[in-house]
């Protein structure tokens, strides 16, 4: 049910454009997306860990077995290439712009 809702909703154009549907009824069929989301949701977890996914393939900070999510996501942090510098290189030029941009006004 919720593979198949999730279809019908993510190709909700193609459906409309060619005429299968209405809007209406993709409404109905998110609503009804919604409502399979809610029920999977207790056991989401146990569901995506049943397919037995390793971390590392995962590459994934948050979606970590040993339950370690916070210290992961802090490490990550630490060492992403973003946070090399305390300004992204871009940041300069964004910054250059908007005071020539306040300067015309």
């Amino acid at each position: 049910s919720l593979y198949l809702h999730y279809e019908c909703v993510d190709m909700a154009h193609h459906l409309l454009h060619d005429g299968h549907c209405t809007g209406d009824q993709i409404k109905y069929l998110k609503k009804r997306l919604y409502e399979d989301l809610v029920k999977i949701r207790p056991n989401a977890v146990s569901l995506v860990d049943s397919f037995d996914i390793p971390d590392r393939q995962l590459n994934s900070v948050l979606g970590r077995r040993d339950g370690n999510v916070y210290e992961a996501l802090f490490e990550w942090a630490k060492n992403s290439e973003l946070n090399y510098t305390d300004v992204l290189p871009a940041f300069r030029h964004i910054k250059q712009m908007v005071e020539e941009n306040r300067a015309k006004i």
